[in-house]
Order: structure tokens, then sequence, then C-alpha cells
């Protein structure tokens, strides 16, 4: 009787661990995402949320059996780990990781920005990629201000000067970041070469963007 008890109590930490940890794992991820993206590259950092997904897929059914198996027996225990589970899920699903990230960086970021642009204007920073005359590689203290390299891309349409900080460059077309406008005017369809999805102002002269 007592070794059953011992197991059965074995059981359930084993299942209610298992789903805590795959459960941290998950939101995690989706808090860290484009961080890490920075770090392990756009081709790698998938091979790792599907790798978390998978786990939490087998700490949901693994949670699920462990239910039915004791839940005559151990209502409220056998209940936790897939309770847990499914509020992860929730979490996951209704917690909008993206928009919290980027209205942090935009805010923490805003006045650093800004600095780039005052410097841009008064030319002290131009264009210096030698394959894109568009491309301004940041000097290191401010490097951080545009992933994937530290990279802005600058236009100039007239009066107009447009500066583009990316928060993800992916391959090809596929890239988002904040968008500075000197006259007041959108960010529009077409801008740095951009196939827009979506356009949300952030403030004035201030724009976030995502393309295709």
């Amino acid at each position: 009787m007592t070794m059953q008890v011992s197991k059965e109590k074995k059981n359930i930490s084993t299942a209610l661990y298992f789903s805590i940890v795959s459960s941290f794992l998950l939101i995690t991820i989706n808090i860290v995402r484009w961080h890490l993206i920075e770090i392990i590259t756009v081709f790698l950092e998938p091979l790792v949320e599907l790798s978390i997904g998978l786990v939490f897929l087998a700490s949901l059914i693994s949670g699920l059996v462990y239910c039915v198996r004791t839940i005559r027996n151990k209502k409220f225990a056998a209940l936790m780990p897939i309770t847990i589970s499914i509020v992860t899920i929730l979490i996951v699903c209704f917690v909008p990781f993206t928009d919290i990230m980027l209205a942090r960086d935009f805010n923490s970021n805003l006045k650093d920005r800004e600095k780039v642009v005052s410097i841009i204007k008064t030319g002290k920073l131009v264009p210096n990629i030698s394959h894109n005359e568009s491309l301004i590689a940041l000097p290191k203290e401010y490097a951080h201000l545009s992933k994937g390299g530290g990279e802005v891309v600058v236009k100039i349409e007239g009066d107009t000067l447009k500066v583009f900080f990316y928060t993800f460059r992916g391959v090809l077309d596929n890239f988002s970041g904040f968008a500075y406008i000197s006259d007041g005017t959108a960010l529009y369809q077409g801008d740095f070469n951009g196939d827009f999805h979506q356009i949300k102002k952030k403030k004035e002269h201030w724009y976030w963007g995502g393309s295709k």
C-alpha cells in the first residue's frame, strides 16, 4: 500500500513538473522570439520553436492521459497538469507578446533613434555600404537600434527624409521596422521597397510597418 501511494505521488510530481517546464518554455519562446532570431538567425529559430512546441504537445497529451486515469480518485491533483497546459495555451493565444515587445522597443529606444535621425540630417551620417547607396551602417553605440546588422535604410524624396530602422530583417522582402517620415505624412505602400501588409502610426513622424 505504501509503495502504491509513493508511486502515485511520483506520477503526480512527474506530470506536474513536465507541464510546468513545457509551459514555461512555450511562454518564454513567445517573449524572446525576436531576440532569439537576432542571435541564431531566422533559419534556426523556427527549429527551436518547433522543438518546444513538440515538448509542450507531449506534455499536453501526458497531462490528459494522467487526468483520465486518476480523475476518479484524485480530482484536484488529476486536473492540475492539464489545467496548467490549457492556461498556457490561452496565454499564448490571447496575450499580444509581439505588440508588447514592439511597444517596449519603440518607447525605450525612441530618443536614441531620434538622435540618429538628427545626425543624418546634419550630414554626419551618410550611406556607407558600397553595394547599396541607401544603407547606413550605424556606429557601434547605435547599432542595437536596427536589427539584423545595425543598418538603416535612408530615402530622400525632395525635401522629405525617410529613415527605416529594422525590428526584423528576414530574407528578400520579408522585414519590419520603425520608419521616420520627416514631413509628417504616412508610411506608404512601396516605401523602402516594401510590400507593407501592416502599417501602424506610433506618434507624429513615426510608423511601424511589416512587409511581406
